[in-house]
């Protein structure tokens, strides 16, 4: 065995943190401490402990930083959910055993992430074609047609279609860093590569552009092209590359701004939330309500009234959150997404290779990127995007997704980065 010292007394801080907090919304709530109120963190508990028990026997000489992270995230999740629906935190606790599993069999399972460039045009396969498959046959909620699913059981292909970009730019970049990273000719005062090697990755961003405007997933587009820029920058040092795929965003951003009613919707609400208050801006306007009635130290865990807050386990889980802690609770919570996103960032750059390099940097701008995303959009600086906040919104596809990228990075972390 080896050893885990570092991660298991962060886990037991994170446990007794959650504890805590369950007791005392427990006491908000009923007026004393109930006698049933350690179930779930004693689950949480076990569900953690039982992670790093196998890591040890396994042992695995990774990282020791990731799994306390993600798991404060994950209990602030449950506590928030305990209060705004408990059945959600209850269906909540089976998801994370199921990421934790994920997360866990990643690391066995996969010998090498190497072997996972191998497989670069599959994977791009597999998510058009998912996308395709969700856009056609997907079921439509709220307006978007994002889910797939038969009966009961759905899952949301665009969570699993992140994973799947990156192994494809990680793999893609790796082969092509050197050509695309050196200028062929001038316009201008820009140096352009040769086309050729540019038009798979913008066939690429054209098509799940198009299909995801199809499902009407404003959010998932910008993700992704977000995490597709940030990967070319890493591996090329070109800015023309951010500054094409910004210009890009803005061009179709104005262009469905006049075709697509919905889009059209979300800047007009994000532009005049407090004038059309009492209509479509009625979401953002309760959040921004929420986050106000917050102030520095928040109303305290099971109080307030986030409730009103419509979808708060989900899009506006930041908000509803923001009001039990203040301001000071989410800059501490947004302080735990850099240290996850800083280590993440660590483990890539540590890599021998390029391919892994790409990899991990790619795994943790998505995590970077949808932090960044939900938090800006609860408070009205960008326009909405119903992204969930990892870890921490309901959620079983964006939770099981999210510690898949925990599990590769973990097996990244095994070769390159110091435990």
């Amino acid at each position: 065995m080896v050893p885990r010292f570092r991660e298991l007394g962060l886990i037991l801080l994170a446990v007794l943190t959650v504890a805590v907090g369950w007791a005392g919304e427990s006491f908000a709530q009923a007026g004393h401490v109930t006698t049933d109120w350690y179930r779930t963190p004693l689950t949480f508990a076990g569900l953690l402990l039982a992670a790093h028990v196998i890591l040890v026997l396994l042992r695995f000489r990774g990282d020791q930083s990731l799994l306390p992270l993600v798991a404060i995230l994950s209990g602030i999740g449950l506590l928030v959910l305990n209060y705004l629906d408990p059945g959600q935190e209850q269906a909540q606790i089976g998801w994370l055993a199921l990421g934790l599993a994920l997360m866990i069999s990643t690391v066995v399972a996969l010998p090498d992430v190497g072997l996972l460039q191998r497989y670069k045009y599959t994977a791009a396969a597999i998510g058009l074609g998912l996308l395709v498959v969700t856009a056609a046959f997907g079921r439509e909620i709220n307006g978007a047609r994002l889910w797939l699913g038969v009966g009961p059981l759905q899952f949301q292909p665009s969570e699993l279609m992140k994973v799947l970009l990156v192994v494809f730019m990680a793999a893609y970049l790796e082969e092509r860093r050197e050509l695309l990273a050196r200028a062929s000719y001038r316009w201008a005062s820009l140096k352009l590569n040769p086309l050729p090697y540019l038009v798979p990755l913008i066939l690429l961003w054209s098509l799940s552009l198009m299909l995801l405007l199809w499902q009407k997933d404003l959010g998932a587009t910008v993700l992704m092209l977000g995490i597709a820029l940030s990967m070319m920058y890493v591996a090329t040092g070109r800015k023309t590359f951010v500054l094409a795929g910004l210009l890009l965003l803005a061009a179709n951003v104005a262009l469905t701004y006049r075709v697509f009613g919905y889009v059209h919707q979300r800047i007009d609400v994000w532009l005049h939330p407090w004038e059309l208050a009492n209509g479509p801006s009625y979401q953002i306007v309760q959040a921004l309500y929420s986050v106000a009635a917050g102030g520095a130290s928040g109303t305290g865990l099971g109080r307030g009234s986030p409730g009103f807050i419509p979808f708060a386990s989900t899009d506006f889980i930041f908000a509803a959150t923001a009001e039990q802690i203040g301001l000071a609770g989410m800059l501490a919570m947004l302080g735990v997404y850099v240290l996850l996103v800083l280590r993440g960032l660590q483990i890539g750059l540590l890599q021998p290779r390029a391919f892994s390099q790409l990899l991990g940097v790619g795994c943790s701008m998505v995590l970077a990127l949808q932090c960044l995303v939900i938090a800006a959009g609860n408070v009205s600086l960008i326009p909405l995007t119903g992204i969930t906040l990892p870890f921490v919104s309901y959620g079983g596809s964006s939770l099981i997704v999210n510690f898949l990228l925990i599990g590769l990075l973990l097996k990244l972390s095994a070769r390159g980065s110091p435990a």
